[in-house]
């Protein structure tokens, strides 16, 4: 059915290819399951019909490109893919097999308990301004899943604070937006943000890229020395109801 390409360096049809490969092009059908492949892994609607009428994984591909969908960064799924690509070679030391359905454990990590991953994980933060919980973090097995993750996330990143409105509370008010902000752009779930929470329990100190966010949100300096860190004693770490004192103390809500 297609004209087999040479996989280029272009990385949409790096991408096409694996997925491609997939799904069996020689056998009766693969029309049909490409197009509902591409749906589900990047999101793109490409009938069967059209499929079959582009001839060649090349055309398929910039078919295939021109219908990629970008977050406010302008990136497509691609160019994400090609991103966690730059990470993982610059900081994995051995050879590593990457593709799109590669898995961290087996194809890119080669040990369960390495620090490659933190070190992974601290890249895609920084690179894309938010924080990755623990518990998605293990829920992306594959550069796939990780990459759908990683543009989803930068999709829906942007945040404002609503209108604060005199008939409330300041402190409610700040408290249901900090809880808010820590839903939505740090991944935590909303029944774990209580006043007695310690920052310390609720995010890591490695989420570094979310408390900068808090500080611009809300217009106010962290006390970095005892905000999270567990050396302090657990009786020093802030609390959410310590935080949402702060910011209604000295930040802009």
């Amino acid at each position: 059915m297609f004209e087999r390409e040479k996989v280029s360096s272009q990385k949409t049809l790096e991408v096409l290819h694996a997925i491609a490969e997939d799904c069996h092009l020689e056998e009766p059908g693969c029309a049909q399951a490409l197009s509902a492949a591409l749906h589900k892994e990047l999101n793109v609607a490409i009938p069967a019909e059209e499929i079959a009428s582009a001839g060649s994984l090349l055309r398929l591909s910039e078919l295939l490109e021109s219908r990629l969908a970008r977050d406010p960064a302008g990136r497509s799924l691609v160019d994400v893919y090609a991103s966690v690509e730059q990470f993982a070679r610059e900081e994995l030391p051995h050879a590593i097999n990457y593709h799109w359905y590669a898995a961290w454990h087996g194809d890119l990590l080669k040990k369960t308990d390495s620090l490659d991953d933190v070190e992974l994980v601290l890249r895609m933060e920084d690179a894309f301004g938010f924080s990755i919980s623990d518990r998605d973090a293990t829920e992306m097995r594959t550069i796939g899943q990780t990459v759908r993750y990683l543009w989803r996330r930068s999709s829906e990143q942007s945040f404002k604070l609503r209108e604060y409105s005199e008939t409330v509370c300041k402190r409610t008010f700040i408290f249901h937006e900090l809880r808010r902000l820590l839903i939505v752009r740090g991944g935590v779930l909303r029944t774990s943000v209580r006043l007695d929470t310690r920052l310390g329990d609720l995010l890591p100190s490695r989420y570094r890229q979310f408390w900068r966010e808090v500080e611009r949100i809300f217009g106010v300096d962290l006390p970095r020395n005892n905000l999270l860190t567990l050396t302090f004693g657990l009786e020093k770490r802030t609390t959410i109801k310590e935080l949402v004192a702060l910011i209604a103390i000295s930040g802009k809500s």
